[in-house]
């Protein structure tokens, strides 16, 4: 009995006595000196190409994606640029949309030293990312026709507000219908 109890008694001596290993004992994962690329996903880039949404000749400018302004640009309402409005859960332009940004291209033409600021907005159904992504798309289709009209994509900046800054908080299809939009703010 009195040799089992020492055999137990070394056995723990001898573990409590090994050392812990410090940080200057492990060893480190060699440092990288080359920078890792990242990819991006662009499937939103290569739907809309392989939709054909982007004409052929235009594919290699892609001057309709998103631009944020220079800091410090400040951009405020007009009353000379009409918000287009948009069905629910789309970001297609409707005959309507393109008549409001028809009318809004000829006022751009004449003033080409002003800059826009394109806020797209949803209303409070679907979830604040969706809506997110959902407004982006509305500001981004909005740039999109513009160009086409000939607009310089370089005065056009989008942003989306998601579903953040209703135009009407009420909770009914015609409160929705007026937050369901894209705002147009102007900058000199």
């Amino acid at each position: 009995m009195m040799l089992i109890m020492i055999l137990i008694f070394g056995m723990i001596a001898g573990c409590a006595s090994k050392k812990k290993p410090t940080q200057a004992d492990m060893k480190l994962p060699p440092i990288q000196t080359e920078p890792t690329m990242i990819e991006l996903d662009n499937s939103k880039l290569t739907d809309a190409l392989s939709e054909g949404d982007i004409p052929e000749e235009n594919r290699d400018a892609l001057s309709w994606l998103p631009n944020r302004p220079p800091r410090g640009m400040q951009f405020k309402s007009t009353s000379e640029l009409q918000t287009v409005y948009f069905e629910f859960d789309k970001f297609s332009l409707t005959s309507q949309a393109r008549e409001t940004l028809n009318n809004n291209a000829v006022w751009l033409k004449n003033y080409p030293e002003v800059f826009v600021q394109l806020e797209g907005h949803c209303d409070e159904r679907g979830t604040q990312e969706y809506n997110q992504a959902l407004g982006e798309n509305r500001a981004i289709s909005v740039k999109k026709y513009l160009v086409t009209l000939g607009i310089d994509s370089e005065r056009l900046f989008t942003i989306s507000y998601g579903e953040t800054m209703p135009a009407d908080p009420g909770h009914s299809e015609d409160a929705w219908a007026k937050n369901r939009r894209v705002e147009f703010k102007i900058s000199r």
